[in-house]
């Protein structure tokens, strides 16, 4: 895959998905989940590509699986069949509010020396050029296969300071628990793929927006 300027600033769409967007913070996250996973303790709720960190609206709602979802991972190839699926699923029983996502991964000189080969493992979207009107979240730190490194890997007692991690992390994070700067999400990675080089590392930077 070739590391072009757009892939560098604003990313390579890899998927899309309905996320649910009604769950609070405290409906979704305990005391003990807050205090054992979480950078920055006051936000509205945190939001991920990770769907174990921010559900599918399927997922929340316990709607069977949709058959016709292709994609990388969770995530859906094509927008219009997603959306297709959303409107079947809550003209059969009504579902509660959602927020429809796309996710990209930015590649560039941080990352060439992670050897994944994306380009076998992701498959063609559409649209697959972003929205004028989507509206940027925030990015994600995340595996190759998407498990949040920001939310989604607890604090190791005995071994995270995590007063100091917080004092140097939280303060970069907005009130999805997302870094507004690319720099800082950088800095994050680098940071995971040594915290979490047996488990999760290379990590990458993953955009979030909102489809509108």
């Amino acid at each position: 895959m070739s590391n072009t300027l757009k892939d560098w600033t604003e990313g390579r769409i890899i998927g899309y998905d309905a996320r649910e967007n009604w769950l609070t913070l405290d409906q979704g996250w305990v005391e003990q989940r807050k205090q054992g996973f979480l950078y920055r303790l006051d936000v509205i709720k945190p939001l991920s590509v990770d769907t174990q960190v921010w559900p599918t609206i399927f997922e929340s709602e316990q709607r069977s699986d949709i058959v016709e979802r292709f994609g990388f991972q969770s995530s859906w190839a094509d927008l219009a069949t997603l959306q297709s699926a959303v409107t079947k699923k809550h003209q059969e029983r009504s579902m509660r509010a959602w927020r429809m996502i796309a996710i990209t991964l930015l590649l560039g000189h941080y990352s060439q020396e992670a050897k994944v080969p994306w380009e076998s493992r992701l498959s063609p979207v559409h649209p697959d050029q972003r929205g004028g009107n989507w509206e940027f979240v925030g990015y994600d730190v995340a595996d190759q296969w998407m498990l949040s490194a920001l939310s989604n890997c607890g604090f190791l007692p005995g071994l995270d300071d995590v007063q100091h991690l917080r004092a140097e992390w939280g303060p970069r994070l907005n009130a999805f628990h997302l870094f507004q700067n690319i720099h800082d999400a950088i800095l994050f990675k680098h940071f995971s793929d040594q915290r979490l080089r047996d488990d999760h590392a290379p990590c990458f930077v993953y955009g979030l927006w909102f489809v509108r």
